[in-house]
């Protein structure tokens, strides 16, 4: 059984209501109603700006306001994520996200070879995919291990592409054992960057973990 990570851009309402503002928006549920529509609840912090730009791809929507968000339900025209993981029998794990005019979705699903499926179906109703990661569940994992695994996905979300390659690269070849093995030079090197640019983006993705570990 793998757990998926995909992030996706896409012309949903919902994302493209975060392009410009720090808050997620968190879904906690979405479900299929029809061949094009989807029913979903989901919440985010107080802004009335959002309001207006949901109506975009709902027929019918409701806002209930509390004191430091925003929850809403309705019936919102799908944009092909919820057909693709019902197409190759995989199941969605709850809550999605979007934020910084993204969309993030954690899928599962028993076939490895399904995985491909998957992000085909995703590509071909006209979403674009940023990133996208995975992990294998074993048999013996219990909800509490793939929860522990979602956490662990949802805390580094805020980490670009870049940022995870550059991080990576420098952990498996050596920038963090002691004595040091690998530089920011040969990190540089190895991605035609300049030094000060590898440090900076090192130093975004170590403050992201390290904000995400202490909240």
């Amino acid at each position: 059984m793998y757990l998926i990570n995909v992030k996706t851009k896409s012309s949903c309402s919902l994302s493209e209501s975060t392009y410009n503002n720090d808050s997620k928006i968190i879904l906690s549920y979405v479900g299929k109603t029809g061949k094009y529509f989807n029913s979903i609840f989901g919440y985010f912090a107080v802004n009335d700006d959002f309001k207006e730009k949901y109506h975009k791809d709902f027929n019918k929507i409701k806002f209930t306001a509390g004191k430091d968000f925003i929850a809403f339900s309705g019936n919102k025209r799908g944009h092909g994520i919820m057909n693709a993981i019902a197409e190759n029998d995989a199941m969605p794990i709850f809550p999605f996200f979007s934020f910084t005019g993204l969309e993030h979705y954690f899928i599962v699903t028993y076939d490895k070879n399904s995985i491909e499926g998957i992000f085909n179906s995703i590509s071909k109703s006209h979403n674009k995919i940023i990133e996208y990661d995975y992990v294998n569940l074993k048999s013996g994992d219990g909800i509490l291990d793939i929860s522990k695994k979602i956490y662990s996905m949802v805390h580094t979300l805020k980490i670009t592409a870049l940022e995870r390659k550059l991080i990576r690269e420098a952990l498996q070849n050596g920038y963090y054992e002691w004595p040091r093995t690998y530089s920011l030079q040969n990190i540089a090197d190895e991605y035609g960057l300049s030094k000060p640019t590898v440090l900076f983006h090192i130093r975004n993705a170590e403050k992201k973990i390290i904000e995400s570990i202490l909240d």
